[in-house]
């Protein structure tokens, strides 16, 4: 592999330039004097540092923060890594031009140290301090900041970023319809090994080889067969298909840093008829809410519609949401939900897909969930996995 390759996003300095000048925005209509965004490089809840690093190779379980002034160049700070691998990756790839990481060495780095300097280094030694990502961050940081920055106010700012985050360029489509199609691309290599007696892992590494090989830089499947029924990821034993089963899965391809999600559920052979109706009522509840996408709407509608299709069909609420947003982590933005009233806006990405269970936690439980990931134009969804 050429060097070069290594460098998996292609953001230009005027699109990196925008997210922080829309950042900084954000963060006056907070009246903050400087930001900290934190992340571990996880595919749910974070993705804020790489959103405004412009650099994706921030993976688990590798911290990094981000530190923004009100004005001019923000400072990725990120793990040595052994070796101070992650830094010199960054240090090269990353189109931030400043990356610094914390004094301590690889095994126990003083983050505050590090962060407290930055700061300096960016005009900042009093006032509102904003962390984007307060919640997550270990409590030795939070007791350093207060310790070394008397004269601050540390402010919650969870959430600015990824309210910033919501509005998607097309460069990010750009990238989001590829991971869309290579995500459909993987289910339907997975699906061709879905036989009597074929082994889960041996169809979960061939969709991953496939998704690789395309291009992908990860895959993350969630998959629901077998008896004992299994949702969830990671070796399956000595599970195999077997007839009369249904095989639902959720595979998630990333490429150049952005997620999407192809959500899929077949019967393998003749199916009882509660199995079948299961496949039926994940598929209309996902037609009813589909038919009601539109700027404006809410995923908290679009889930009351969703469920009552299910409803009609024998079953009910499963526990997990039917559907999400998309674009740096699996689930920003909006949830498919009764708690979300979030209007989902012209530009987003996202998926819904309706999931049942049948008998949870017995032995002889199945789910089904349907799926395809769109763009919301307009006039409604455009598809990006067709």
């Amino acid at each position: 592999m050429a060097i070069q390759e290594l460098h998996i996003t292609d953001f230009s300095p005027e699109e990196l330039a925008q997210r922080v000048k829309r950042t900084q925005d954000a963060m006056k209509t907070k009246e903050l004097d400087a930001l900290i965004v934190y992340d571990e490089g996880g595919f749910i809840g974070f993705g804020s540092v790489r959103y405004l690093a412009g650099y994706s190779h921030v993976a688990p379980p590798v911290p990094a923060y981000m530190v923004v002034p009100p004005s001019g160049e923000q400072t990725l700070v990120i793990h040595r890594g052994m070796a101070g691998t992650q830094h010199n990756m960054a240090d090269v790839y990353c189109p931030t031009r400043r990356v610094k990481s914390p004094p301590g060495g690889h095994m126990g780095p003083d983050w505050a140290a590090g962060l407290v300097e930055t700061l300096s280094e960016s005009g900042f030694s009093k006032g509102k301090l904003g962390v984007d990502s307060l919640n997550a961050l270990r409590h030795p940081v939070v007791e350093g900041f207060k310790s070394k920055l008397p004269d601050a106010q540390l402010v919650d700012a969870r959430g600015l970023v990824e309210q910033v985050r919501r509005y998607k360029t097309e460069a990010e489509l750009a990238n989001f319809m590829k991971a869309s199609q290579i995500s459909k691309m993987g289910a339907d290599t997975f699906f061709t090994l879905v036989k009597e007696g074929v082994p889960h892992d041996l169809a979960l590494a061939e969709a991953d080889h496939l998704v690789r090989i395309n291009g992908g830089e990860e895959l993350n499947v969630i998959m629901g067969s077998g008896n004992p029924w299994v949702w969830g990821v990671g070796a399956r034993g000595d599970l195999t298909f077997k007839e009369g089963e249904l095989v639902a899965i959720e595979l998630n391809a990333r490429y150049h840093g952005y997620f999407s999600q192809y959500c899929r559920t077949v019967a393998l052979g003749k199916v009882s008829e509660d199995r079948q109706r299961a496949v039926t009522a994940v598929r209309a509840a996902h037609d009813r809410a589909v038919g009601m996408l539109k700027p404006g709407v809410t995923g908290k509608q679009l889930f009351n519609a969703a469920l009552e299709e299910v409803r009609k069909r024998g079953f009910d609420y499963s526990q997990v949401r039917y559907g999400h947003g998309l674009g740096l982590t699996i689930g920003e933005g909006f949830d498919i939900g009764d708690w979300d009233d979030t209007p989902i806006q012209e530009g987003a990405f996202g998926v819904i897909h309706p999931f049942v269970i049948n008998e949870p936690g017995n032995r002889g439980t199945f789910n089904a969930l349907w799926g395809d990931p769109w763009v919301m134009r307009a006039n409604g969804p455009e598809f990006v996995a067709e």
